[in-house]
Formats: C-alpha cells, sequence, structure tokens
C-alpha cells in the first residue's frame, strides 16, 4: 500500500467483519491496537548534494494492543475515511506506520504484502531504510556532489 487511499480501497474490498491484523517481521501487533493518529506532514528538506526538495508524507501511528478484539475492516475503513475528509490531501500521499510492538521502540514502515484469508486481513509491515536521494536518483556522480566523490 503506497498511499491511504489504496489502504481504504482494500478494506473496502474485503469482509466488513474481517479482522485486520498487522505484522512487523514475526510478531504481530496485539488484538485491541489503537490508530492514535493520522498525520499529514509537509516536508521541506535538503540533501547531501546541497538540493532542495519538497514532499508530503501521511503517518499513521498504531499504538500495540494489549488483548481485545482488532479493529474490523469496515471499522478501520471508516476511520479512513473520516480523516481523509477532515484533512485534503492525507489519501495521496505516501504512507508509512509508526508502531512498535510491545510499544517499545517506535520505528516507522511500510505497508508491503496485505493478505486476505482466513477471515482477517494481514497487513505485513516492512522496516523503511535510510536513503542517499542523489546516490539513488543517479545525481551523485563526483562532478555533480562531492559529498558522494
Amino acid at each position: 500500500m503506497k498511499t491511504l487511499s489504496e489502504l481504504g480501497d482494500l478494506l473496502d474490498t474485503a469482509p466488513r467483519n474481517a479482522a485486520v491484523r498487522f505484522r512487523v517481521d514475526a510478531t504481530q501487533l496485539g488484538d485491541g491496537y489503537h490508530v492514535t493518529e493520522l498525520k499529514l506532514a509537509q516536508i521541506k528538506g535538503i540533501d547531501c548534494g546541497g538540493r532542495r526538495n519538497d514532499w508530503p508524507e501521511t503517518l499513521m501511528q498504531v499504538l500495540d494492543g494489549q488483548g481485545t478484539a482488532p479493529l474490523t475492516a469496515r471499522k478501520l475503513a471508516g476511520i479512513l475515511r473520516q480523516s481523509i475528509e477532515a484533512i485534503p490531501g492525507l489519501e495521496a500521499a505516501p504512507l508509512s506506520v509508526e508502531c512498535a510492538p510491545g510499544n517499545i521502540g517506535l520505528s516507522r514502515y511500510t505497508i508491503g504484502a496485505a493478505d486476505l484469508a482466513a477471515g482477517q486481513v494481514m497487513l505485513s509491515l516492512e522496516a523503511e531504510y535510510a536513503l542517499c536521494k542523489p546516490s539513488a536518483t543517479g545525481c551523485c556522480a563526483p562532478a555533480k556532489s562531492a559529498c558522494c566523490a
């Protein structure tokens, strides 16, 4: 899932009462997790090559649960729709999920695989990694950026 809109579309295709669960590596967030907030951030940055850039990010923070029932596809889709209506642009910006199994060591993830089986939607979270944008975009030739020489 690249955006909140894509996540909402997936949830709309799932059975209404399907449990939605999150998995980080081999660990599943506990049932009873809580979506604490959805945030739209407008980032202004400068990279190691001196290039300035602006981009939006959507962040969904999830608090690990303590044993009660997980959200259903219908309930989570409703939360997403309400949030999208309240904050223009939230649905289209690249989506990251902030969470921590056991609520220790908050990290950022992207949603990788989404499996719909056995009456549930399992969202697998993948770790985000540090990235040198000039190197990743091929702009890091020694003549263009001293940082990568």
